[in-house]
């Protein structure tokens, strides 16, 4: 067993820090997913109702209201592509949930003293995992900054306590439960990270198979529906029925894409 029996405390500081930045990450990975999809939603449902409008008009089943109307929902449809662009929601989570997964990495490549952490076994008193692991970090979050497109506020700035979520300030630690900063041997590695892994995506890959199809689905019967409809020359429906169809289209491929 090369590993130590604890971590010193530069180690221990240094997790600390790496956990933060982790819950951060992964804090504002969340937000920018739930932006992403919300503002996303909102698009579709605007050029829905676009579609609709317009095909309600040209068939002069409304009055001449509903053209402001159709008018505010494509003005509406820009302010929220305008949003998009500025935000730029996606690609932000997609970087955020990259970097924090890679820094999750890194972490447990430090608990097991594994690739750029090893123990030098002939100085008893090496401190390379350390200093090693600081210039990781200090790499690792310059290249988050930079990709992206964020401030060190983002990431320094102090928030409740709820997220932090590894014991770094406050908590206890169960009995044979992770601390999030010790050692660990191979076959505690396999129970606390191989094992909670496996499970996860156990539950994940069922879920998201029944959405995919319930998506296909909706999708098939909204193209019968538009066959129907123009059977008997209901035109205007074809057209909404045809617009929902490819709304779902597009969320569809958007959720197997996220």
């Amino acid at each position: 067993d090369r590993l130590p029996p604890s971590n010193p405390l530069q180690g221990l500081l240094l997790l600390r820090d790496a956990w933060r930045d982790f819950d951060v990450a992964m804090l504002l990975a969340g937000r920018y997913k739930q932006a992403c999809k919300i503002i996303f939603a909102l698009q579709l449902l605007v050029s829905w109702l676009v579609v609709v409008g317009a095909g309600a008009y040209a068939n002069e089943m409304s009055d001449g209201y509903n053209m402001h109307a159709v008018f505010g929902l494509a003005v509406a449809f820009s302010v929220l592509v305008s949003l998009d662009g500025m935000l730029n929601p996606k690609a932000r989570w997609r970087q955020l949930r990259s970097s924090a997964m890679s820094l999750h990495s890194i972490i447990w490549r430090y608990r097991t003293r594994t690739g750029p952490f090893e123990v030098d076994e002939s100085r008893n008193d090496s401190s390379r995992p350390e200093d090693m692991l600081c210039t990781v970090l200090n790499d690792w979050r310059d290249e988050l900054l930079a990709s992206a497109g964020l401030k060190t506020s983002n990431l320094m700035r102090k928030y409740p306590s709820h997220v932090y979520r590894h014991h770094q300030h406050h908590g206890k630690v169960a009995n044979d439960a992770d601390d999030h900063q010790s050692p660990t041997q191979p076959n505690r590695y396999i129970k606390l990270r191989v094992e909670p892994m496996m499970d996860f995506y156990s539950r994940r890959v069922p879920k998201y198979t029944n959405h995919g199809f319930a998506l296909k689905t909706t999708i098939l019967l909204l193209g019968v529906a538009s066959s129907v409809l123009a059977r008997y020359e209901m035109l205007a429906y074809v057209m909404v029925a045809t617009a929902a169809a490819t709304v779902v289209t597009s969320w569809s491929e958007f959720s197997e894409d996220a």
